[in-house]
């Protein structure tokens, strides 16, 4: 069995923002190493903050509230397995823990609120 076909789509600690990206993988999919070596950049301990589309789009200091020594930001450009402007947070398990299409970062703030509370 691949790893690949395990997911947690219905996890608790998985989560759609909105709007929803339209194609690639799932909040609660194991991220895949597409384009490849994705999961080599993302192999380091912690969470992975991936920003796809335009690097222009994104801040260049994400407010993570107080989470910058646990979270570590990456700027994915075209090259993300998610077509257009997304952002997901990797999980220290390699899943998507949360996914949304666009800029805005309130689901994911709330995301982070929730499962890795601020010292």
């Amino acid at each position: 069995m691949s790893e690949l076909g395990i997911h947690y789509r219905r996890g608790p600690a998985t989560v759609t923002g909105s709007p929803r990206p339209r194609q690639g993988p799932h909040a609660g999919d194991r991220l895949p190493d597409t384009p490849a070596g994705l999961q080599r950049r993302v192999a380091g301990p912690g969470y992975h903050l991936l920003f796809g589309g335009p690097t222009r789009s994104w801040p260049q200091d994400p407010p993570l509230g107080g989470r910058g020594d646990l979270v570590s930001v990456h700027h994915l450009g075209t090259q993300s397995p998610w077509p257009g402007i997304t952002h997901a947070l990797v999980r220290p398990d390699g899943y998507v823990g949360y996914l949304a299409r666009g800029t805005d970062l309130t689901g994911l703030r709330a995301y982070l609120d929730r499962w890795l509370p601020a010292r």
